[in-house]
């Protein structure tokens, strides 16, 4: 592979990256794709959100169950990012983090809005990236 084609797979891999978690919020924050939401993680992924003191949920089966919870619980969410940044990556597997603010109103009415830092864990499969791991920690308290 030519260095441009390396740096162009580059280009090409970043906004791969950033893409599947766009489509991770799009279809969370609609509150009606639960499918779509799951497959943009690996069957063994994990997300860690006990530094926001929620529970940490591993492989599909249990996402699929907290993505049901919150699809159910909730009247509105809205995901915003910024400042995504590639940490580390190689052919197969990425590091990223990304600043996320999100809001939430419950069916109760309960507002919240939460100001994280994502980490992500990334492995390319035979049909592209998938998370498979999302930890959260708060940025302001």
């Amino acid at each position: 592979m030519s260095d441009i084609e390396r740096r162009l797979r580059k280009i090409e891999d970043r906004a791969a990256l950033q893409d599947v978690l766009f489509k991770f919020w799009e279809a969370g924050d609609g509150l009606s794709d639960l499918e779509g939401a799951l497959a943009c993680f690996t069957e063994d992924a994990i997300i860690d959100m006990t530094a926001l003191g929620l529970p940490r949920f591993a492989g599909h089966a249990a996402i699929r169950d907290s993505f049901a919870d919150a699809f159910r619980d909730y009247a509105h969410l809205a995901h915003f990012g910024t400042n995504f940044r590639v940490i580390q990556l190689d052919s197969d597997w990425a590091e990223c983090r990304v600043s996320v603010t999100a809001n939430a109103t419950s069916n109760a009415g309960v507002e919240t809005t939460n100001h994280v830092q994502y980490t992500l864990s990334y492995r390319r499969l035979s049909d592209g990236w998938r998370i498979s791991a999302l930890s959260e920690r708060l940025l302001l308290k």
